[in-house]
C-alpha cells in the first residue's frame, strides 16, 4: 500500500537557498497552485512560483523560479490557493499568508486588499484541516465542528443566507460555523464545497444553476444538502465545478460538471448541461488521489499512477498536451511505482518509491521549481535522492492486522517500527506513536468507519499499509 501524505505547511519569511541536492527528497507533502509548497521529511517548507501577492511567504512579494526554504518553523498542513496560502502549527493553530480582499486570511483586524507577506496566527483556535482552491476557505475545528471564510458568493461557503460579511461586502473575515453536525472533510471549489460528515454521508452546497449537485432545483444552495444516502464516505475533493469521493471499499466516484472530462467517465452531454449531478464509480483499489482544478490523479494500492481530464498543458504527464489531449477516462502513466501525488490547479507533482520528487504540467508561474517558465509533458525529476535517505523497504516486511478492524490492529516487523501513524483517507493524521521494538498495537476503535493507512516511519523501515475500520 502507499503513503497517504500529512498536510504541511509553511513558516516564517527567511528565504534559504537550496544548497543540497537531497533535501527535497522523500517529502511529506506537496501542495500547488500558481506557486507550489513541499513539505520535506523534517517538517520545513520549501516553496516556489509565484509570490506577487505574498503567498510565498518570503516576507516580500518576491517570487521564485526555484525551490528555496521557507523559515524554519515546522508545521502539520499547508494549502496553496490562488492568491493566498494558509496551514497549521504544530500547536494546530491556523496561520495564514498572502490576499486577503475577500476576507480568505480571516484575520478580522485585515481589510480588503490587504496583502500579508509572512504567516500571521489567526487565533488560538485548534483545528484539524483546512481547505481552499480559489478565495472561499473552509476549515474543520479540533470539535470536528465547520468552519467558513473568505469569498461568499453564491453561498460558498455554507453559512447561510445572511452571512456576517465586512461592511464593503467582500466576503467573511471571521469563521463562520456551517450548521452544527461534525464533519471528517471538506473541500470548497470555486463556485461549489463539499464535505463528509461524521456518519460517512456525503454534503454538498453553492451555485447549482448548473445543476452540479441536484437536477431538480436549478439555484443556489447556501446551506449542505446530502448527496445520496450512501453513508460510506470516508473523503472528497472539489475542482472547479467537479467533486470525486472515496469510499471505505476504496473506491473513487465522481459527480459535478465534465467539460473538459474531469469526471473519468462517459456521461449524457446533452443532460444536465454536460454534468451529471449523481456520483458514480470510476476506479476501484485507490490509496490515494488528488484532484485539480479540471484533471484528477490517483494512486493505486499497487502504487501505479493513473490520470484522467484536462492535459492541454501536460498536467497529466502522459506526453500529450494541447487541443485533442484529455483523456476522458482513467489511464495508466507510465510503469514508476509512486507514493505521494498533488493535482496541482494546472500541474502536477508526485514522489516515487526511492523518495524522489517529480513535476509535470504548466509552468507559468515557475510553479514546478525548474529554473524556467516552459510546461513540462512528461514528469521530470526535481531533486536525486542521495545515499544519506534511507530506501524504501518492501510493504512485506511490515504486517498488519486485520485487515478489516473494529477495536484493535495488530503492527508488526522483523526490522523494527520507530514511528508508526494512522491517516486517514483525505491525508489527516489520526494517530501517532512511537514503539522502540518490533511490534505494537493500536485502538482504533474511536475512529469513524472508513480506509486508513498505517505508515512506519523507522531506521530501516518506511512503509505505508491499508485497512478498512468498520
Amino acid at each position: 500500500m502507499r503513503k497517504i501524505f500529512t498536510l504541511c505547511a509553511l513558516g516564517f519569511a527567511a528565504a534559504l537557498s537550496l544548497s543540497a541536492q537531497d533535501v527535497l527528497s522523500d517529502p511529506q507533502l506537496l501542495s500547488g497552485n500558481s506557486h507550489s509548497f513541499i513539505i520535506v521529511r523534517d517538517g520545513h517548507l520549501w516553496g516556489t512560483g509565484d509570490g506577487t501577492r505574498g503567498m510565498l511567504g518570503t516576507g516580500d512579494a518576491s517570487s521564485s523560479s526555484k525551490f528555496i526554504q521557507i523559515g524554519t518553523d515546522k508545521w502539520k498542513s499547508v494549502v496553496a490557493a490562488s492568491f493566498h496560502s494558509m496551514g497549521l502549527q504544530q500547536d494546530s493553530t491556523l496561520w495564514s499568508w498572502g490576499w486577503n480582499l475577500y476576507g480568505q486570511l480571516a484575520i478580522a483586524s485585515s481589510f480588503p486588499n490587504a496583502e500579508v507577506y509572512s504567516p500571521t496566527k489567526t487565533s488560538d483556535a485548534k483545528w484539524i484541516k483546512v481547505s481552499s482552491r480559489a478565495t472561499a476557505c473552509l476549515g474543520i475545528k479540533a470539535d470536528s465542528t465547520l468552519w467558513g471564510w473568505g469569498d461568499c458568493v453564491d453561498g460558498i461557503l455554507g453559512v447561510g443566507d445572511d452571512p456576517n460579511r465586512d461592511p464593503e461586502g467582500y466576503g467573511v473575515f471571521d469563521p463562520q460555523q456551517v450548521g452544527t453536525a461534525k464533519w471528517i472533510d471538506c473541500s470548497p471549489g470555486y463556485y461549489t464545497s463539499a464535505g463528509v460528515q461524521k456518519d460517512g454521508s456525503l454534503w454538498a452546497w453553492g451555485d447549482n444553476t448548473r445543476n452540479y449537485v441536484d437536477s431538480t432545483k436549478n439555484y443556489k444552495y447556501t446551506s449542505p444538502i446530502q448527496i445520496g444516502n450512501d453513508k460510506d464516505w470516508v473523503a472528497v475533493q472539489t475542482g472547479v465545478s467537479s467533486y470525486a469521493a472515496l469510499k471505505s471499499d476504496g473506491s473513487l466516484w465522481t459527480f459535478g460538471h465534465n467539460d473538459e472530462g474531469q469526471l473519468g467517465r462517459q456521461i449524457d452531454e446533452s443532460k444536465y448541461r454536460n454534468t451529471d449531478p449523481v456520483p458514480a464509480k470510476v476506479i476501484d483499489h485507490v490509496a490515494q488521489f488528488s484532484v485539480g482544478d479540471k484533471h484528477v490523479l490517483v494512486i493505486k494500492d499497487d502504487g501505479t499512477l493513473w490520470g484522467w481530464g484536462y492535459n492541454f498543458h501536460g498536467e497529466l504527464g502522459n506526453g500529450k498536451s494541447d487541443e485533442g489531449a484529455n483523456e476522458n477516462t482513467p489511464v495508466q502513466l507510465g510503469n514508476a511505482k509512486w507514493k505521494l501525488i498533488e493535482a496541482g490547479s494546472y500541474h502536477s507533482m508526485g514522489v516515487q518509491d526511492d523518495g524522489s520528487v517529480w513535476v509535470w504540467g504548466n509552468n507559468r508561474d515557475s510553479q514546478l521549481g525548474l529554473g524556467d517558465e516552459d510546461n513540462r509533458y512528461a514528469p521530470v525529476q526535481l531533486a536525486s535522492a542521495s545515499s544519506s535517505v534511507n530506501a524504501i523497504q518492501t510493504a512485506a516486511k511490515v504486517k498488519v492486522w486485520p485487515s478489516v478492524a473494529s477495536d484493535v490492529i495488530n503492527i508488526s516487523s522483523a526490522l523494527g517500527l520507530g514511528s508508526v501513524s494512522i491517516y486517514a483517507a483525505n491525508g489527516a493524521c489520526v494517530a501517532t506513536k512511537s514503539v522502540s521494538g518490533n511490534a505494537t498495537t493500536l485502538n482504533v476503535s474511536i475512529l469513524p468507519a472508513g480506509a486508513y493507512i498505517v505508515v512506519v516511519d523507522g531506521a530501516n523501515n518506511h512503509v505505508a499499509k491499508r485497512f478498512i475500520k468498520k
